[in-house]
């Protein structure tokens, strides 16, 4: 089963990505790195920050695949390459810094 979230709902699949065969997120201008994000009651995730962030929680996806699109250059994705790098998987893995049509998720996700 796979999951699409745009909007604050790609944070969401992101968070969900271990659960899932696959994930497409919009993380449309998303800064993870600013505490005070992850007090806000649509992202309400305390402590995140303490275990790496949300791209420490999507790296356990690794080797699912997992399509970030809308990525600000703010949106860290170092972990995520390190951990799907680990997992011999940088082909289940991709960032794009626009924005992807539904038809370029569904081709994306149809590619693994």
């Amino acid at each position: 089963m796979f999951v699409c979230g745009e909007g604050e709902a790609g944070l969401w699949a992101l968070l969900a990505a271990p659960a899932f065969d696959g994930v497409v997120a919009d993380v449309e201008g998303f800064d993870g790195r600013a505490p005070d994000r992850w007090m806000q009651p649509e992202v309400f995730v305390p402590g995140i920050l303490r275990i790496g962030g949300l791209d420490a929680v999507a790296s356990l996806a690794a080797p699912k695949p997992v399509v970030i699109h809308h990525a600000p250059p703010a949106f860290s994705t170092d972990w995520l390459k390190q951990a799907f790098a680990s997992a011999a998987a940088s082909d289940h893995l991709r960032v794009s810094p626009g924005a992807l049509s539904r038809e370029d998720q569904a081709a994306a996700l149809a590619g693994f």
